[in-house]
């Protein structure tokens, strides 16, 4: 079977498992927000569409739903900010389009990426969460003044 990010150059998904009335609701709302940007991707030929297979997901790497995911050329960039500010959704996206990023990716994904590609580049470093640096550098400073 052909994937969808085949199928698309600019591609969205955004699912959601449906344990309980809660999770319909806060999906609901999601969709709402998304609803309204819909015209201004359409401008940026950004396709959003929605997906509700959860092994599809894990393919790329999701691990909770629902997630919003931007594909350019097969590889996947996973928005992290909140999805119900559809300002901030769509300013992600469109930068996600107008701007060149190395984007982090599964075993899987570089597979493919190696199997389509003749030359691929990929960088490996340790997980690195600056805000956390930021955090660490903030607690230690006054920890390390306090020392004889």
């Amino acid at each position: 079977m052909k994937k969808l990010s085949d199928e698309f150059h600019y591609y969205n998904l955004q699912g959601s498992s449906f344990p309980d009335d809660k999770d319909d609701k806060q999906d609901m709302r999601i969709l709402n927000e998304l609803e309204n940007i819909d015209d201004d991707l359409d401008k940026e030929g950004i396709v959003i569409v929605r997906m509700d297979n959860e092994e599809e997901a894990k393919e790329y790497g999701i691990d909770h739903l629902p997630t919003l995911v931007y594909f350019e050329e097969k590889i996947p960039a996973i928005y992290e900010g909140d999805l119900l500010n559809e300002d901030e959704v769509l300013k992600w996206l469109v930068e996600q389009k107008k701007t060149a990023t190395i984007e982090e990716v599964t075993d899987e994904i570089l597979k493919e990426l190696i199997d389509d590609h003749e030359y691929v580049v990929v960088y490996f470093s340790e997980s690195f969460n600056f805000h956390e640096n930021d955090l660490l550098t903030q607690i230690s400073t006054p920890l390390f003044s306090l020392l004889p």
